[in-house]
């Protein structure tokens, strides 16, 4: 704001004093200098020329004005007394006396102040030596915009050059004025683009390491790369050694790699107490995501989570996310796509996160190395009303560490059913391996190492009838080959039991016929082209789809695939799978095969909004409603009939001040209904409260409901001036227990020239968690975009402080 009323002043200045003299004013220009005042008084012989009342001045780009003034013409020295005022487009400058060489732009301000957007220097004398380069004597130095300043530094001498940094000769660092710290030097930025230096200390508590402090050095390696090094210190923990690297080759080729390292003496006494570990142990992460463009159109990815522990993520949930998942993820993939083909391969490495032994083996933990895909995209063949091809290929070589199969035992339970349960405790035992008996029974255990060739070609042929009418008739075949490595004599077994057969293979052919039509409805004004208008459309769906020639395998890896329901197909594998003598528990929901013959029925309610953006028109789907539901003619056959699946809705509304996304599944024959619901209201998108909720059931394949879980939540978020605020809180409804929170909060005291950030959560079996930071903007200006694309969003000047000794 002050550059744009500096501007329009300067401005108007120049074209008063070219074509708008007063007739009172006298003006000329000389060598080269735009003169105004009240009076003016020429010594020829001196050369010198002197103004009295309202004096103005243009030089060089410059704007100056005063109560009195002498030009020197042989000097080219300029010297203003009297409220004195100095500005171009970047400074303003006051004093009470002001000598400028209006040649060299150089000069001396006394008693006075130079402003350059947020930045002030104050000084009894303030040298100008170049057009950006100030020396101020016993000066004061303040980004900020209120009076008293929230902060300030007064120095013997400040350096100053704009748009690159000040250094402060015996700095002393004020708050409100009052006198809080003495330094023997000091360098702040006064540039936007990103730069080394020393970021300002962070604090953090935990209840079980108690207080931290981190102070970190970000080093600006180039245009294309920085790390962050931050060492630090913990009251209970130890010190940690911190990194975070980041680089940008090109557009679209980047990463970053981070990772820390900690002898953590609280972790080690838990060990010790509560697992007689005794010996030492070093806990550390290493998390990398990187992206390259290869040529050929090859993409190389990599997700890297590498953790010393299984209570990392628990300890510290501010570094390393995903503290609740079941397990971690290591990716790395190679992949190609074409316009009609598609390639690809990766390797997924998992870590069991789901034990209570925070050293435990991984050993059970099933990996995919490699997976392969190759896909041939759909396209048409024999011309424009040729029918559409595509094909899926996918092979995967699911592996371990330990053992190829899981040993259990057939427990009975005290309700008298049976249900699969490991042998022993898995948790028992220095690395947390799972105790086995040396057998193998095809008829309990269960086999989690093998490969999987699976093969998908598909032809379909649409069509459209009375233009109402889509119709999509498809047929596809399917070839699953499996390898498994069972143990020695599990083929031939001596006790005359059903033997396990190493290789497997499954195939059928499927037939379907969709066909969908659409009736809508225009709402608005039709005459006025620039109307907001709505739409609303109904789309109404029926699939039909049968497995008309099925060959399963006889194999105890699937199980006896009887009575399957085909609903229940992609739901996720559980403990129940254990005791279900069809599904048992497979490497996914991939190798599950069910006899298919099932009809589909949706129902599609949507609202489109149009509207205009600067004289465009841009289009938002307002408010989508699907009703959908299936029937299984072959579970109707059966002599416990279910054949309709579950009723499943979705709701999902945008609108500007109120959004929802609601989905929910009634079970019929259980008379149960699962909900997944989020619905928030807002005055901006930053200012909003939140309400969500969420049940789910578990059910037998008899539709038998066996247990309920049920959760909300609320959060909400402010934007103001002054604070920026997000937070939330969820609760587990059947027990009223308080599951998590969280908040964090930006605090922006007046003057634009500091923030508090503060980071409070707690999450479920972890401690007390606080974060807090202060991050100074020592007036650089908001940080440019790099050129290649790496963040400034750390380690720019709002936050680098460079101390430095002096001789």
């Amino acid at each position: 704001m002050i550059r744009r009323l500096l501007t329009f002043a300067f401005l108007t200045a120049l074209t008063a004093l070219a074509g708008a003299r007063s007739a009172h004013a006298q003006s000329s220009v000389t060598d080269g200098v735009l003169i105004n005042a009240d009076s003016m008084f020429r010594d020829l012989d001196k050369r010198l020329v002197k103004l009295d009342g309202n004096v103005q001045v243009v030089f060089q780009g410059q704007h100056m004005t005063c109560d009195h003034a002498i030009l020197d013409l042989k000097k080219q020295q300029l010297t203003a007394t009297g409220h004195v005022i100095l500005t171009n487009q970047r400074v303003y400058v006051e004093g009470e006396k002001v000598v400028f060489n209006y040649k060299s732009d150089t000069g001396s301000i006394y008693n006075g102040f130079v402003q350059s957007d947020q930045v002030v220097f104050e000084g009894d004398v303030i040298e100008k030596s170049g057009p950006d380069h100030y020396l101020a004597t016993n000066a004061f130095y303040t980004a900020c915009e209120t009076c008293p300043a929230a902060w300030s530094f007064s120095g013997r001498k400040i350096d100053a050059e704009l748009g690159g940094y000040a250094r402060i000769q015996r700095p002393v660092f004020r708050i409100a004025g009052v006198p809080i710290l003495i330094l023997p030097s000091l360098i702040v930025p006064l540039k936007s683009a990103r730069q080394s230096g020393v970021l300002v200390p962070t604090m953090d508590y935990s209840g079980k390491g108690g207080l931290a402090v981190g102070v970190s050095y970000f080093w600006a390696i180039s245009k294309s790369q920085d790390l962050t090094l931050t060492p630090k210190w913990y009251e209970f923990r130890g010190y940690k050694g911190m990194a975070d690297y980041r680089y940008v080759l090109t557009k679209d080729s980047r990463g970053d790699v981070k990772g820390a390292w900690i002898h953590d003496r609280a972790f080690q006494q838990e060990l010790q107490q509560k697992h007689q570990y005794p010996e030492s142990f070093d806990r550390w992460y290493i998390m990398a995501n990187n992206q390259f463009e290869l040529p050929g159109d090859y993409v190389h990815r990599a997700n890297i989570k590498m953790l010393s522990d299984l209570r990392y993520l628990r300890d510290f949930p501010n570094e390393v996310n995903g503290y609740g998942d079941a397990s971690t993820e290591n990716k790395t993939s190679l992949s190609r796509s074409t316009d009609d083909q598609y390639y690809s391969a990766e390797v997924d490495i998992y870590t069991n996160l789901l034990k209570s032994y925070p050293l435990a083996s991984n050993d059970d933990a099933v990996h995919r190395f490699p997976e392969v895909r190759y896909a041939v995209k759909e396209k048409q063949i024999g011309g424009e009303y040729g029918p559409l091809v595509s094909m899926n290929v996918d092979y995967v070589n699911f592996t371990r560490a330990g053992h190829s199969y899981d040993d259990l035992t057939n427990n009975a339970l005290p309700d008298g059913s049976r249900r699969l349960q490991p042998i022993g405790n898995p948790n028992l035992g220095p690395h947390g391996e799972i105790q086995r008996d040396g057998k193998y029974d095809p008829s309990s255990d269960l086999m989690r190492v093998g490969q999987r060739l699976d093969i998908q070609p598909k032809i379909a042929y649409p069509f459209q009838i009375a233009k109402k009418f889509d119709f999509m008739p498809q047929f596809s075949f399917r070839e699953t080959q499996y390898r498994f490595n069972p143990p020695e004599n599990a083929e031939h077994p001596t006790d005359g039991s059903q033997g396990f057969n190493p290789t497997a293979a499954r195939r059928y052919l499927q037939g379907e016929m969709g066909v969908k039509t659409e009736f809508s409805r225009v709402y608005g004004s039709l005459t006025d082209p620039k109307s907001k208008r709505w739409k609303h459309f109904i789309e109404p769906e029926l699939n039909y789809s049968q497995i008309v020639w099925n060959r399963r395998p006889n194999h105890p890896f699937f199980g006896e695939l009887n009575g399957g329901q085909w609903n229940r197909q992609f739901e996720p594998l559980t403990d129940a799978d254990l005791n279900s003598a069809n599904n048992k528990v497979q490497f996914d929901y991939n190798d599950r095969t069910y006899e298919k013959q099932v009809l589909d029925l949706a129902l599609n309610n949507r609202l489109m909004r149009k509207f205009w953006v600067n004289g465009s028109p841009d289009y938002e789907n307002a408010v989508l409603f699907r009703v959908s539901q299936s029937y299984d003619f072959n579970e109707a056959r059966s002599t416990t009939p279910h054949p309709w699946s579950a009723i499943n809705g979705l709701l999902n509304m945008r609108f500007k001040h109120f959004e929802t996304n609601t989905t929910a599944a009634h079970w019929p024959y259980a008379n149960v209904t699962d909900v997944t619901s989020r619905i928030r209201t807002m005055v901006t998108p930053q200012n909003y409260f939140q309400f969500s909720y969420a049940r789910s059931n578990t059910l037998t394949e008899e539709s038998v409901p066996t247990g309920v879980s049920s959760n909300y939540g609320f959060a909400g978020g402010i934007l103001t001036r002054y604070i920026e605020f997000q937070g939330g809180i969820d609760f587990a409804a059947l027990h009223d227990v308080m599951q998590q929170w969280s908040y964090a909060a930006i605090i922006k005291p007046p003057g634009r020239c500091w923030t508090i950030t503060l980071d409070h959560r707690q999450i479920v079996g972890g401690d007390t968690q606080i974060h807090a930071s202060l991050n100074f903007d020592f007036g650089g200006g908001p940080p440019p975009l790099p050129e290649t694309g790496v963040s400034s969003t750390t380690g720019t000047s709002s936050s680098t402080v460079t101390p430095t000794s002096t001789n």
